[in-house]
Order: structure tokens, then sequence, then C-alpha cells
């Protein structure tokens, strides 16, 4: 894109035209900013060198120069904050060392409300996403940046790009994962294997189900102990057969049962690290919810057959009931001790939290809402695969990448909540998302 420089009047830089948000600096009406001489400082549409075909803003203040030079932006549409409260950016200060404090103003220029101030910070060479939170009512039709706060000594220049205005009041959910002090339940449910009907169902205990929890991971294996209890019982094996045939096989359920979660959107995550488990099984994770009386209303399962993240979401209105369980099932023959191909599940807290624990992978995300488009954005590592799933656990978009920014289009999409899995040459995150 080509680069314009605007000179400033007493270092305040003016969009000469109203804007729109989200400004990315991407659109074609960029080159129509407008601004006025002044004495020496200058703002400039470039291009990023971190993101090659990427534009950003960038402002370059002035020693000497007027207190309080800012960015002044006026807008088309009102921000009312009564309904979008957030504003988000990214920005990196590029010539100052240090860390360096800023204002974000809301201004209503013939609006309503008075004027509201949010302070950020910037750090040397690091693109930083801030995100400000608004309260009150009104709506305003400026937004002001300051960027050389109130001192006149102070030089720098600073790149700003992806200003975006959302609202802050998404759902938050309750989320939790195999890391839990709460007991776990074993339940098995057996089939007939002539006809697949339900037979029967009882309580197990979590042991001889050959669920093994630790207080950071649960591993889950086929059910060897009916084969050895219960060999010589027709209910579950041909007693005429030579050798030793099951007539049912079995859904072995492992589960935490947990009343408190109820009424509120859930999210159940983890990561799969080992899913080797022999021919004839199936395994997910699930979250159930079931009336007093244990029939069932919703339950929201994903695929746990092969290593990586997982996620799933139940709504408040799923989760409105009286018996809430989240966790695992196992389906498949009854197992032989002797078998050596039998294989397991090793299910951990998410390697999502490790790495966002260690800034191993940084993904922002933004609109979010969106009724267009999502852009993801990473500032240390290529994005190599965006897939992304609706609250069934179905995969609705899957896409092939080889950049640091992609956009997915929303289009297609009805509105809700979807959880997006960002897989990356350094690692895999999810994330959730909101259309509009």
């Amino acid at each position: 894109m080509k680069k314009i420089t605007l000179l400033l009047a007493m270092l305040v830089v003016s969009f000469g035209y109203s804007q729109t948000l989200p400004i990315d600096f991407e659109e074609s009406d960029d080159s129509n900013i407008i601004a006025s001489v002044s004495d020496g400082g200058t703002f400039s549409i470039i291009d990023d060198a971190d993101n090659t075909g990427e534009s950003v803003g960038q402002f370059s203040g002035k020693v000497g120069g007027a207190l309080y030079d800012h960015i002044n932006v006026p807008l088309t549409t009102s921000l009312d904050i009564a309904a979008t409260n957030t504003i988000s950016f990214r920005v990196k200060q590029t010539t100052t060392e240090g860390t360096t404090s800023h204002l974000f103003k809301l201004q209503p220029n013939g609006g309503t409300g008075s004027n509201q101030e949010a302070a950020f910070t910037t750090e040397y060479d690091v693109w930083k996403d801030v995100s400000l939170t608004y309260s009150g009512t009104g709506t305003y039709n400026e937004l002001i940046i300051f960027f050389d706060f109130n001192s006149a000594s102070v030089s720098g220049t600073y790149l700003i790009d992806d200003i975006v205005a959302s609202s802050g009041q998404t759902p938050s959910p309750n989320s939790v994962t195999v890391a839990t002090s709460q007991e776990w339940n074993a339940y098995v449910n057996a089939y007939n294997v002539s006809d697949d009907a339900y037979a029967f169902g009882f309580a197990y205990t979590v042991s001889d189900l050959r669920a093994t929890p630790t207080t950071t991971s649960m591993t889950l294996e086929p059910n060897t102990a009916i084969w050895t209890a219960n060999a010589t019982d027709a209910g579950w094996f041909d007693q005429g057969a030579a050798t030793q045939t099951a007539n049912k096989y079995i859904e072995a359920l492992s589960y935490i049962e947990d009343a408190t979660l109820a009424n509120e959107e859930l999210t159940f995550s983890g990561n799969i690290s080992v899913s080797d488990l022999g021919d004839g099984y199936t395994v997910v994770a699930f979250i159930k919810t079931l009336t007093s009386s244990y029939s069932t209303v919703a339950y929201k399962t994903a695929d746990i057959s092969s290593t990586g993240d997982f996620t799933i979401t139940a709504t408040a209105d799923e989760m409105s009931q009286a018996v809430i369980q989240y966790g695992f099932s196992v389906t498949g023959p009854l197992a032989d001790p002797a078998d050596t191909s039998l294989g397991s599940v090793v299910v951990g807290t998410g390697a999502t939290a490790s790495i966002d624990d260690n800034n191993i992978v940084n993904i922002s995300v933004y609109p979010n809402p969106s009724s267009s488009n999502w852009n993801f954005r990473t500032g240390n590592t290529v994005i190599t695969l965006v897939e992304v799933f609706n609250l069934l656990g179905k995969r609705v978009v899957s896409q092939n990448n080889n950049s640091t920014n992609v956009a997915i289009s929303t289009q297609g999409l009805t509105s809700g909540i979807y959880i997006a899995r960002i897989t990356t040459e350094q690692g895999t995150k999810s994330v959730k998302l909101i259309k509009e």
C-alpha cells in the first residue's frame, strides 16, 4: 500500500473526514486521510515490517512540541457505550526504550454524555493488544488517542492497528478440565452384540473401569474386569461357544457430577496427548444434562480419538437441569486382558493452558463478536490451520494457511457461539468466537 505522510497542526493528527470502526488501515478510502501543516510531527500509513503486505498507522511525535500530542478520529456512526463499551487495538512503540503511558479518550462532539478517558501503556518493540472498557451511558462521535501524554519533552514513534469497538459484556462461561478435586464416578451401559439394543446399566468403580485420574490428567483404557469376573455368566458370554465369546458390548462412562454448574454456559476442554485405542473402540468427551429422574436432556460430545485439543460447550439453556455431568465415554467390546493391542487415551488439562502460561503462542482475534470476518493474528509464529466448531462439536470451517494473519469469513454461519482451534508451528490454541 502506498505510504501517505500527514503533517500535524500543533502536533494534532486529525482524520479529515469521519471514519467507521473497525479501522485497520487496509481499506481503499484510507488514502483520503487529510491533516494540516504543523511544527514537525507526522502520521503515516506504512507497511508492517512484521507482516509483509499489511499496513499499519504510524505516529511520530517531536521533542519540544505541544503537550498532549494526539490522533483525532471523528466517527461516522456514534458509539453508544451502553451497548458497545469496549475499544480494542494493537499498538507498539518503536523508538523509546522502556514503558510509556498514554490515554484513550471518547468525546461526545455533538453526542451525549461526558468525556470518557482510559489509560494504557506501550512497551518498546513489542506489539501489545490493548482492550479498554468504558462504563455509563452516552453516544460518542470522536476518538482521541494521546501518545506523548502531558510531556513536551517526550518524543517517540508508535504503530497502531486494528481499532475495534465491541461489547465487553460477552458471556463468561464456567470452564472445567480433568484437573479437579471432585470424585470421579463410573457407570456401565451394556448393549446386545446381536442387535445393538440396550440391555442394562449399572454403577461401577472407576478403577475397575480402567479410568485412572491424577491431579492433572485422566487415562482411559478398555474394561478388562468383566472379561475375567463374568466369564461363566450367560448374560455376558455365549456359554456354548468353543472360545470365550461376548454377547454384550459396553459404553464405559467416567464422569464428574456437579449440580453447581447448572444454569450457566459450561465449557469442557482438554488436550489429548495419547490416543491409540485398538480396533472397535470409540471414545468421546462429553457434557450431559439430565432431569432429576436421570432422563437425558442434552448430550454434547467431542471426538477424542486423535491427539490435540478438544472443546465442548453447552449453553445456559441446556444447562438448566438438575443433574450436570462431564467426562468421557469409551464404547466397544469387552476386553481380554491378554490382548496387548488395547491401547489407551491420555487426557490432560490442555496444551492451550501451558502455551498461554509460557507465552509461546500469542494469538489475537478481532473483531469478536463479528458479523463479517474474524481476523486471527500472531506475532511470533505462523498459523497453519484454523478450524471452527459449532456447539454441537461439528466442524463448520477448516482453512489451511501459511501466514501470521488469517481472515475467516462468518458467511453462512448462524448467530451464536463457536470455538476456533488455531494450529501454529509452535502449538495449538482454542478460543471462543461470537457471530453476531
